[in-house]
């Protein structure tokens, strides 16, 4: 049997058999940068902050070749894209079926991130954030072809029920060669936590080119410290700013005060004083929330130096 012949009747077998002889598009790509919205619901006062991760370098581990994941947050620096704030968040690895794996640094377990060798109706199980509490089957519901980022790419529509629910949810939207549509690692999350972060990728960059933006933000950085002080039309006011060892708030009875960082962790909490101890804070810009006895917010930052 010529050679022709022989690959025109195996290509047949193949999609007889419902196997799609689809090549993946990598997404693993030297110096890639995904920058991810988070957003803190159920507070009082939004969280948002960036975080930047990047895939760069490779590293063996028991004879198998993995890619470095580099991690750095947002902060109020005006040139933060680039720096040099990256710390090893784990390592990743792809193989040539569309599987992705990743390994938290701080974790010995290796988990599944994405199959884009999946056809629809297919599952698989991962888990939320490389948490192994909670299990999430995912499913794909349909793929189509579209054009992004200057090249027709796969896109995977998902679905997910955790390890708690029988019903399907929509969950969210791989695409081939950049990954979910919340971040790199954030392929599937629990569907009825209630509370939780979510994520949002704003930037998708190759070599520091920007690829894809999120239209609904047009940038690639938000940050929590951009949020705008309320305090002076109030008669609210907190001094000295800046300020060393402790701050006082004048102009209302203090119910609850909490200071916020730049990565909009909450790094002090005082209750019904109106002084502020600020001792141990590193130097930097911080986000003070204020509410009063009868329940009102109000926001104002401060430099702590």
């Amino acid at each position: 049997m010529k050679a022709t012949k022989l690959y025109t009747l195996l290509a047949f077998l193949l999609m007889a058999g419902g196997v799609k002889a689809q090549e993946t598009t990598s997404i693993l790509k030297d110096n890639s940068e995904w920058n991810i919205l988070w957003q803190s619901t159920g507070v009082p006062t939004p969280e948002s902050v960036t975080e930047s991760l990047m895939v760069s370098g490779d590293t063996l581990v028991d004879g198998v070749f993995y890619k470095k994941v580099l991690r750095k947050l947002s902060s109020e620096t005006q040139h933060w894209h680039g720096s040099l704030e990256y710390d090893l968040y784990g390592i990743i690895k792809e193989e040539g079926s569309g599987k992705v794996f990743y390994k938290p640094k701080e974790q010995e377990i290796e988990y599944l991130l994405y199959d884009f060798g999946m056809n629809v109706n297919d599952t698989a199980v991962m888990y939320w954030c490389q948490n192994p509490d909670w299990e999430v089957h995912v499913r794909i519901d349909s793929i189509a072809m579209q054009h992004i980022a200057g090249a027709e790419r796969r896109v995977f529509y998902v679905s997910s029920k955790d390890m708690f629910g029988d019903e399907w949810h929509w969950l969210n939207t791989w695409v081939e060669g950049i990954g979910a549509m919340e971040g790199l690692l954030y392929s599937c999350h629990v569907v009825n936590a209630g509370g939780i972060t979510l994520h949002e990728l704003l930037c998708y960059h190759e070599d520091g080119e920007l690829v894809w933006q999120n239209s609904t933000y047009n940038t690639c950085l938000i940050d929590p410290l951009s949020i705008q002080d309320n305090t002076e039309a109030s008669g609210l006011q907190v001094y000295p700013n800046p300020a060393r060892d402790r701050v006082v708030v004048e102009g209302i009875e203090v119910a609850e005060v909490q200071v916020y960082n730049a990565q909009g962790q909450v790094v002090k909490t005082v209750r019904g004083t109106n002084e502020i101890d600020l001792s141990g804070l590193v130097d930097g810009v911080y986000l003070v929330r204020i509410a009063d006895a009868e329940g009102k917010v109000y926001t104002n930052k401060i430099t702590v130096q």
